[in-house]
């Protein structure tokens, strides 16, 4: 991903997201049926985005407008030529909102947020929907406003739920200071997915030199987590219904 967004600057070699696809052979061996498993990986250096793009103008209409065409890229990037019709894109943002979550943020059709059951998180999560509406809301200002420089389209996307991560259960529930956050996010009236998934440190630190999503693995020593990823998966599916395109 940073290749792609370094094209996007003038004098770099452009390439397309279709160039960088992958399909991860260790993963893809351990799915059943017709379906396939494609990856387009991340860098660390993709915090330096909003840098590289400070520096590339002075600043005014002029960085407006590039910025606009930023957010917009990754929308522009996923309907280009050379890639599959895939039925889901999923795209993993970083927890902050740089221009690179920005622009995940413009592409996509659904939002889930994953978030700790713990003070400082659920406080972000009030804070984060604003970001996202004032977001949504600017770039589709600025699509009015530069016009000539990109065709504009309206994005409205739909935020799917909170899902709480990393929550330690007692009796097999949650423990009540974890409750008591989860219940605080709910009473503020935003979505919350049913299902929480269950803190194992064990487990998925050791999960990602294996190239294989816990989900696909033979033997997760505590099968309930596979079992809760599961039951996520479908609340989510079952929120994209009827339109499935990404998230």
């Amino acid at each position: 991903m940073k290749r792609w967004y370094d094209g996007l600057r003038v004098g770099n070699p452009a390439v397309t997201l279709g160039d960088l696809v992958v399909s991860p052979g260790p993963a893809n061996s351990r799915l059943t049926g017709a379906g396939r498993l494609d990856l387009i990986a991340s860098h660390l250096q993709l915090v330096d985005i909003d840098l590289a793009l400070a520096r590339s103008v002075a600043g005014g209409e002029e960085y407006d407008a590039e910025l606009f065409r930023v957010r917009g890229s990754l929308a522009d990037g996923l309907l280009a030529d050379g890639l599959d019709p895939y039925d889901l894109v999923l795209i993993d943002c970083p927890p902050n909102f740089n221009v690179v979550t920005q622009s995940a943020i413009i592409a996509s059709d659904h939002l889930v947020i994953p978030a700790r059951a713990d003070y400082l998180s659920t406080l972000g999560i009030d804070y984060l929907y604003g970001n996202v509406r004032e977001l949504v809301d600017q770039y589709n200002a600025d699509a009015r406003r530069f016009a000539t420089v990109r065709r504009h389209h309206k994005v409205a996307p739909d935020v799917a739920g909170v899902v709480f991560t990393m929550i330690q259960l007692l009796s097999r529930q949650p423990i009540a200071t974890h409750q008591s956050y989860m219940d605080q996010v709910r009473n503020l009236g935003l979505p919350v997915f049913p299902t929480a998934l269950r803190e194992n440190v064990t487990l998925y630190a050791t999960n990602t030199p294996r190239g294989v999503p816990v989900v696909l693995r033979d033997r997760v020593t505590v099968p309930a987590v596979r079992d809760e990823l599961r039951q996520f998966a479908t609340e989510f599916l079952e929120h994209l219904q009827p339109a499935r395109r990404s998230a």
